[in-house]
């Protein structure tokens, strides 16, 4: 019996791989291929107690891989909007400011190395997240759509 849910469970494609889970994610920040920042789309359907789109298939990194070593660490390709934008709430304090903007760093880099092995578009992008204009841009962008630091935040490419 047990065989049965887990064929079934496969051909719905929720099968789960080390390195990956499944993530609802609220906003989507609209990039054009050139890297610049185009729009903040909401992917909750407009529902304020949704959560956002719940994406299958996303790259994890566990909780002991994101505090080890000797740097701060971030999910690949998406995080929260205060790691992506540097988006602070009113009460953080300078050590949580540094621990988040060295999050913003790695998100950065790993985008950078994204760009090397698949989508070239995401070196652009990462550009755009290391100007500070760029990143005040996208934070007055998420908070006009009432987005909060905590929201977890992706990126997409758009083709024109």
């Amino acid at each position: 019996m047990l065989h049965l849910l887990a064929d079934y469970a496969r051909y719905i494609g929720l099968t789960a791989e080390p390195g990956f889970t499944a993530k609802e994610i609220r906003w989507e920040l609209l990039f054009k291929k050139d890297g610049t920042f185009s729009e903040v789309v909401d992917l909750s359907g407009g529902e304020k107690k949704a959560k956002g789109l719940l994406f299958p298939k996303c790259p994890s990194l566990s909780q002991g891989e994101l505090i080890g070593g000797p740097s701060e660490r971030s999910q690949a390709l998406y995080e929260s909007a205060q790691t992506i934008a540097l988006m602070f709430k009113a009460d953080d304090d300078d050590k949580v400011k540094k621990r988040v903007q060295g999050k913003h760093v790695f998100f950065v880099s790993s985008l950078v190395d994204c760009a090397k092995q698949a989508m070239p578009e995401l070196v652009n992008i990462a550009r755009t997240l290391s100007d500070e204009t760029s990143c005040v841009q996208i934070e007055v962008a998420l908070k006009e759509k009432k987005a909060k630091p905590t929201d977890t935040v992706t990126i997409a490419v758009g083709f024109v």
